[in-house]
């Protein structure tokens, strides 16, 4: 009977490493893979981006995003900090400035349904849906 429970439970951790193995996977897209000068200038980015979640999540919204603006100041295209940014601008009211970085999150990732929510929800409080 122990025997059956180990083949059992050796089964299961074996299916859930394998099916785990793709949910990690990052996407080679080269809209959502900034580009770098440097690694100086990666290096920054990631700190500030870092920094940008780290202060949201103990709720300094505007040292988070002065953090994102930065990661934009680097890498202008980037989805997910424009994502970021735009994300604490809204809750702030600044709507319009919040639709400009929302609609540049969903051009460097328009299958992303976050940044979808996000861009309708903006549309809709301006009732321009």
């Amino acid at each position: 009977m122990k025997i059956r429970h180990y083949i059992i439970l050796g089964l299961g951790i074996l299916f859930l490493s394998s099916s785990c193995g793709s949910a990690g996977k990052i996407s080679k897209d080269k809209n959502t893979k900034p580009e770098f000068v440097s690694e100086a200038k990666r290096l920054e980015f990631e700190t500030s981006f870092y920094n940008g979640n780290k202060e949201k999540i103990l709720g300094n919204n505007q040292e988070a995003a002065r953090n994102f603006a930065n990661c934009l100041r680097i890498s202008p295209k980037n989805a997910a900090a424009s994502y970021e940014l735009s994300m604490l601008l809204f809750k702030s009211g600044e709507i319009i400035n919040a639709e400009k970085l929302a609609a540049s999150a969903l051009d460097g990732d328009p299958n992303n349904e976050w940044y979808c929510l996000l861009y309708a929800e903006i549309l809709m409080q301006q009732k321009k849906f």
